[in-house]
């Protein structure tokens, strides 16, 4: 008797070939984007047989994994940037508004 159903590793390469068919239809930068993240996924499939059921939980673990590595390589460049204020929790409250100067002879 074989087996009823495919293994994660095997459903990950098909994940992965949709996803690489759909990576060349794309243009110049995306492209390239759209296969590094096929070649990050397909980077712990065999890893993702143990620990998953799913094939593209394995897939996007891979990949958030990848990522999170390329991001630790990469410096930081947040520092080096002012901070947007429309984000910043810390900003100062808008001004208000100066109240408007009192009419001459009103009320009485």
């Amino acid at each position: 008797m074989g087996r009823s159903f495919g293994s994660v590793r095997m459903g990950v390469k098909e994940i992965t070939g949709r996803w690489e068919r759909v990576a060349r239809t794309l243009p110049g930068a995306d492209r390239e984007a759209a296969l590094r993240v096929v070649a990050m996924a397909k980077r712990h499939a065999s890893e993702g047989f143990y620990a998953f059921s799913d094939p593209l939980e394995a897939a996007v673990f891979s990949v958030l994994v990848e990522l999170l590595k390329e991001q630790d390589r990469t410096p930081a460049p947040l520092a080096d940037r002012e901070p947007d204020p429309a984000l910043s929790r810390d900003r100062d409250p808008e001004p208000s508004p100066e109240p408007a100067p009192a009419r001459e002879g009103a009320g009485s």
